[in-house]
């Protein structure tokens, strides 16, 4: 990433079906505030990746006009999150030897920089985050500068993506005059919010804008009595009212939410199993009984995963999961650059907490 420029960026999160932007300026405490918000619709994109760039232009110029105007700041410079192009994360081990010497920054740079060697010219190298180093017999070194030895050995945690897919997001971008700072996020399933409005757009024969709404405000994945008997009223093509058995969208969405969520356990049994907790977050984790389903399809533990509060957001914004991914990148990026996120201004052990938790994951992933 990219350092911030005057302490102004913004922050765009690709979803499948909306595009979310923040404009972010960080305060002399550190602190990331959120002076706009930009939410559109998301079009021409297909599973987080560009499948038109005329369309998907549009929506990323649209989605940061709407932001510069509430913040009253130009956005010379954007942090994009997506969901799709290929992303994958990997567990690497980098390991130099040499004569007896004192560890300095450049040792710790040449081993960092042994990930870029390990992975094809078709990916790229999105995160490059070490989660312990071993210095000859010492385990899990927090501090390496000052200490003599001759074996160093570093466990990454790498996040992979797709070049020429983030090339494609990139010339949307830097189109419209903007650098773009970072691509976020880990494993991808080729499904999402769209896939459930196009069905419920096909299966009750009304507009996917329709259908969309109809999604957000009566989106259920379990059939409840109170449902058989009630009528959701909509439009059709020629703008007269029409009514939508809410029994009839429920049997249309569960379908779609149980095919997603096997696809999430097939991906979670490849990994040995060695998930205890999942969280749910995004637009869709606002369907209703969508933490239930899941539970019984995963057999874990499930929850709703919600974005901290963060200085700026508005009410109809706070604590809302379809900001998640925003939120979290605006943390990331001020934990980068500034030493400290919102979580970190009120708790210090914040980001060695995280650590802590991906540190762990590694742990239980090896000892499976």
């Amino acid at each position: 990433m990219t350092e911030p420029r005057k302490n102004v960026f913004a922050v765009l999160d690709m979803g499948s079906t909306k595009m979310v932007c923040l404009a972010v300026k960080v305060r002399s405490d550190g602190v990331p505030e959120i002076m706009g918000v930009g939410y559109k619709a998301a079009d021409g994109v297909n599973g987080g990746a560009i499948a038109s760039k005329q369309h998907a232009g549009y929506s990323i110029l649209s989605s940061i006009d709407a932001a510069e105007q509430v913040s009253e700041h130009t956005m010379n410079q954007v942090y994009v999150n997506v969901s799709g192009c290929n992303i994958a994360s990997h567990n690497i081990s980098n390991e130099m030897r040499s004569t007896v010497h004192e560890i300095s920054d450049r040792d710790i740079r040449r081993i960092m920089l042994q990930t870029y060697e390990k992975f094809s010219r078709d990916d790229i190298v999105v995160h490059n985050i070490p989660i312990a180093y071993h210095l000859d017999d010492l385990n899990d070194v927090t501090e390496l500068r000052g200490l003599y030895g001759r074996q160093l050995r570093a466990d990454m945690h790498v996040v992979t993506a797709s070049k020429l897919a983030l090339l494609n997001i990139e010339n949307c971008i830097t189109d419209n005059n903007l650098s773009m700072g970072a691509v976020l996020r880990n494993r991808t399933i080729p499904l999402g919010g769209m896939h459930i409005t196009r069905d419920i757009a096909y299966g009750l024969c009304i507009s996917v804008k329709d259908a969309e709404r109809m999604k957000v405000l009566h989106g259920n994945v379990m059939l409840t009595s109170a449902d058989k008997d009630y009528a959701i009223e909509t439009e059709d093509g020629n703008e007269d009212k029409c009514s939508v058995m809410k029994s009839d969208l429920t049997n249309i969405i569960r379908p779609r939410v149980e095919e997603i969520l096997e696809l999430v356990k097939e991906e979670m049994d490849r990994q040995q199993n060695v998930v205890g907790k999942v969280v749910i977050t995004g637009g869709c984790s606002n369907l209703a009984s969508i933490r239930e389903v899941a539970s019984y399809i995963l057999n874990k533990q499930v929850r709703i995963g919600l974005p901290v509060q963060i200085h700026g957001m508005g009410k109809e914004y706070d604590r809302n999961p379809i900001f998640s991914a925003a939120v979290g990148t605006t943390l990331l990026v001020a934990h980068s650059f500034y030493g400290k996120g919102v979580g970190e201004a009120h708790n210090p052990s914040y980001g060695g907490r995280i650590r802590r938790m991906l540190k762990k994951w590694i742990t239980d992933k090896s000892d499976a």
